[in-house]
């Protein structure tokens, strides 16, 4: 996770650049308004009791609202440890978060950056319980809700007027159950 912030933070200094070299290019963006929902899916890597839980599958989806160059994003994210035989309970964090970021719309597409407020909701196995087999270990489930801070870069490439393709870098931190992760975004509204 401490890696994804380092990289998290040399994107947010590319992203100045490229917002700044984009100003030329944009005409009447003040103006510019739209909004669409974005479907999401990918891999992300969260902590928990017993270390890191790498190439997690996560999923979700957001709202966002963008005036001139805001864009104000509402975004649910659920991940879950990958296991077939292993250990339960299975854990997992839902995240809701809403988010404000810079915008940049590009000929072909758009990119933000920003950070906002949000909830963690997640369970972790607990203190160990007993064993049941060679496979499968049953440990107490340990449910938490805590308060996060979530960052979300967003790169798209608008196809059509109703439809576009891209990257999400998200990560939610928080005092104990970070997580980072990297996400394929279907996006579906007015993008144009």
């Amino acid at each position: 996770v401490k890696n994804f912030i380092t990289v998290f933070s040399v994107l947010i200094v590319w992203f100045s650049g490229v917002s700044g070299n984009a100003q030329e290019t944009q005409t009447n963006h003040a103006a510019y308004s739209t909004q669409w929902w974005s479907v999401l899916g990918g891999v992300s890597v969260f902590e928990s009791n017993y270390g890191v839980n790498e190439g997690a599958p996560a999923i979700g989806f957001n709202y966002n609202k963008c005036t001139g160059k805001r864009l104000y994003t509402w975004q649910i994210m659920y991940f879950e440890e990958f296991s077939i035989l292993g250990p339960s309970p299975v854990e997992s964090l839902t995240n809701m978060s809403f988010l404000y970021s810079f915008f940049s719309k590009q000929r072909k597409g758009f990119y933000s950056i920003g950070g906002g407020v949000g909830v963690l909701y997640g369970v972790q196995r607990g203190n160990f319980l007993r064993s049941e087999g060679w496979f499968s270990n049953t440990f107490e489930s340990d449910r938490f809700l805590v308060p996060c801070l979530p960052l979300l870069a967003q790169c798209s490439f608008v196809n059509t007027n109703k439809f576009g393709v891209g990257i999400n870098l998200y990560c939610e931190l928080t005092a104990k159950h970070s997580a980072a992760g990297v996400l394929l975004s279907l996006s579906f509204g007015q993008l144009k």
